[in-house]
């Protein structure tokens, strides 16, 4: 499937009609905002303006349905005076008329009002739309084929931002669609993150997350519904990196100075811990349960071990996992490695930083030798 399938397949079921964004000169612009009409009745001034209005309607209103009443009230001669004679002489009179006129002009202020409301609806609508569109063309990977001028234009955004603008049309969506719109562009953005090792399923690592990405997708979590489908994939993004976060602050209470972290986002591992005249590379990850994943981490390992020169390589996993599962082919497996000064350690942030500590140590001598 070439690219603009791609592209197509992310927004099928989550994009309406919305006008189309003119192409700027290569910079990144700024998301479209409402026209003159949504500007004027967001406006707080302009709303307050329109209720004193209605208010002064509302009691003009009254007022003169009061009169009426009180007119009504004096002109009947009670018990000798003839209902009939009144009412005919009220119906011919030009109270009548004023009373015509006042409902009359309370059924055009209601069906001005409802107009009103759905100018202001549908422009509201084709903003957010236009919007969408703009958030979206910088989120979804551009086509290959597409100009360069065009993919320029489209400069893929921050993703700390990305999350931020799908929180904000999250909160300003009216309709279950628009909602459901948003859903479906985070699952199809969660699945594109990059990252330099996938744990077999469709949740990227996210070694590479920083406090504000994490901080920007807890505030998108926040808003999506509960049946949201991606809510889920997004709080387990967010475990991982909370877990990787416990690991380096347990270390670095540990070690101090002798734990340190890669500068470079395709070092290969998460953590160097100097210890004396050695260095062990450390990689966590939320999940080992599969053979597939440890192998992949230990080759990633190997190779990075070989580059820095290093003595060893840890890799730092909450329980369960194929350390304690009892597969007999993962024990075999796990061995392999250690002979290969790879080693697989069971912590839980719960444990404590002196029993990280505590399981490190253990498998030094297996290092060293």
């Amino acid at each position: 499937m070439d690219s603009s399938a791609h592209k197509l397949n992310a927004v099928t079921a989550t994009t309406a009609p919305a006008k189309t964004t003119s192409e700027n000169s290569g910079t990144l612009e700024g998301p479209p905002v409402p026209g003159w009409f949504g500007k004027a009745t967001g406006n707080p001034v302009v709303r307050r303006v329109g209720l004193i209005a209605l208010r002064i309607y509302v009691t003009v209103l009254l007022t003169a349905i009061t009169v009426q009443a009180v007119a009504l009230f004096l002109l009947r001669k009670w018990p000798s005076y003839s209902w009939g004679a009144l009412l005919d002489r009220f119906v011919t009179s030009p109270a009548m008329a004023g009373i015509f006129a006042v409902f009359a002009a309370a059924i055009g202020a209601w069906s001005l009002n409802r107009q009103l409301a759905h100018t202001k609806q549908k422009a509201h609508d084709e903003a957010w739309w236009e919007q969408f569109e703009w958030v979206t063309d910088r989120i979804v990977s551009p086509d290959q084929e597409e100009p360069e001028k065009a993919a320029k234009a489209k400069e893929k955004l921050p993703r700390s931002l990305a999350y931020s603008l799908m929180t904000a049309l999250s909160k300003s969506a009216n309709a279950a669609f628009q909602k459901a719109a948003v859903d479906g562009i985070l699952s199809h953005y969660l699945r594109e993150r990059p990252s330099p090792e996938q744990d077999g399923s469709e949740i990227s690592d996210a070694s590479h997350m920083d406090a504000t990405e994490a901080e920007s997708l807890r505030g998108l979590v926040a808003v999506l519904p509960e049946d949201s489908p991606s809510r889920e994939t997004a709080r387990r993004v967010l475990s991982a990196y909370e877990y990787e976060d416990d690991v380096r602050r347990a270390l670095r209470h540990r070690l101090g100075e002798a734990f340190s972290e890669p500068d470079a986002p395709d070092f290969g591992a998460d953590a160097v811990i100097d210890h004396g005249s050695h260095k062990l590379l450390v990689e966590v990850k939320q999940s080992v349960t599969s053979l597939h994943v440890l192998a992949r981490i230990g080759q990633r390992l190997r190779t990075v071990m070989d580059r820095e020169e290093a003595s060893g390589g840890i890799i730092v996993t909450p329980p369960p996992s194929l350390k304690s599962l009892g597969n007999p082919t993962a024990q075999d497996r796990i061995k392999a490695m250690s002979n290969e000064r790879i080693h697989l350690i069971e912590w839980g942030p719960a444990e404590g930083s002196g029993a990280l500590w505590d399981k490190i140590r253990d498998i030094l001598p297996y290092v060293y030798k």
